[in-house]
């Protein structure tokens, strides 16, 4: 089902295949076999709150947080959004709502990925890094705002801290939205 660039042909195929079963609600799990180290959801769903579909991909790996690089996450998370135009992405957003400033919001969690958003680290200094990529034509494609140098613990108060302000200052931005709204 994977490989050195992500899913296969035939991992892509068999979800095409359930896709096709019944669209307005899919649900498939597919994960690699060998390793068991790589796994995807994907899932579609309708929804009866305005929005006729959502998609959500979630991605769970088994690795060290020893192994964690934070430039391959980077990467990783500005490949995705090259591919899923207009989406939200969050990496490591597993802290408890009881600690979030906006327990109804997106949160920046570790980074979170905001399309059609340019930014700068200048707008947001409370965050580690800011990346705003832009897209073939070189237009802004959005921003990768990245609160911690190091992978967020969520039982690190420093750490919560830091997710807090970048939170409320993108809230004030206006770019912190419902989950609701998405």
């Amino acid at each position: 089902m994977f490989d050195k660039d992500g899913i296969t042909e035939i991992g892509l195929k068999k979800l095409t295949q359930e896709y096709h079963k019944d669209k307005r609600h899919f649900c498939l799990a597919i994960w690699d076999k060998k390793t068991e180290g790589a796994a995807l959801v994907y899932s579609i769903y309708e929804q009866t709150c305005g929005q006729p579909f959502k998609v959500k991909i979630r991605l769970d790996y088994d690795i060290l947080l020893s192994e964690i690089d934070l430039n391959n996450i980077q990467k990783f998370c500005l490949a995705l959004s090259e591919q899923f135009d207009g989406a939200y992405i969050m990496v490591n957003n597993n802290y408890t709502p009881e600690k979030k400033v906006f327990p109804d919001r997106l949160s920046a969690a570790w980074m979170i990925y905001l399309p059609k958003v340019q930014l700068s680290h200048n707008m947001v200094p409370q965050a580690f890094d800011v990346i705003s990529p832009t897209d073939h034509e070189g237009h802004g494609a959005g921003s990768l705002v990245v609160t911690l140098p190091h992978f967020f613990d969520e039982k690190n108060t420093d750490d919560i801290k830091a997710v807090n302000r970048v939170d409320t200052k993108l809230h004030e931005l206006g770019l912190l939205p419902l989950y609701a709204d998405i």
